[in-house]
């Protein structure tokens, strides 16, 4: 058995209010007479607001109607193919997620390299995991091409991430908007 990760922050007040917060707008969610319609809806709309936003911190340039066309329809757009493919993968890999949580699935590796893999995958559903990236990436702005964000090196993603499942697995009393906040490459 590995050594416990120590969580790296503090609880703050502040936090805690904010926490506390949050969860009662939860709890008065889940009181809601929200019809199964209704469910569906928000569900999609979160979907695709996930997927457009998401892939366009990667520099993809589809609109959130474009992302609507090339998964409702499997439309192509002129010219963005590889937008087209990288929204097909992340959508495949949201599929993926939910229904391990549907499956009350555990939270470990093969499941985040599934899930790289649908995302690399384009779509393609008959995959396997993937392995982590050999190489160094660099989150660029879409207009300059100035670098926004460096993540860390390859080398260090392997133990990252087993961190990061570890500290998932072993936090289980943390709420989840304190457990999705802390910086991976804190852990």
């Amino acid at each position: 058995m590995s050594k416990s990760i120590p969580f790296p922050f503090t609880i703050t007040p502040e936090i805690l209010s904010a926490v506390t917060h949050i969860e009662s707008i939860a709890q008065k969610i889940d009181h809601l007479p929200i019809t199964p319609v209704m469910i569906a809806k928000l569900r999609e709309t979160a979907r695709l607001q996930s997927v457009h936003y998401s892939t366009q911190i990667e520099g993809n340039r589809l609109s959130e109607e474009e992302i609507r066309r090339v998964i409702d329809y499997g439309e192509h757009i002129p010219n963005r193919e590889r937008d087209g493919k990288d929204v097909k993968g992340y959508f495949a890999a949201l599929d993926y997620l939910e229904t391990l949580v549907r499956e009350n699935a555990p939270v470990c590796e093969p499941a985040f390299q599934m899930i790289h893999a649908l995302v690399m995958a384009g779509g393609t559903k008959k995959i396997k995991p993937s392995t982590y990236r050999d190489g160094q990436n660099v989150i660029r702005e879409g207009i300059g091409g100035l670098i926004v964000y460096l993540p860390s090196e390859a080398k260090d993603v392997p133990i990252l991430m087993a961190n990061l499942i570890q500290f998932i697995n072993e936090s289980t009393d943390l709420p989840a908007p304190i457990k999705e906040g802390v910086p991976l490459n804190s852990l």
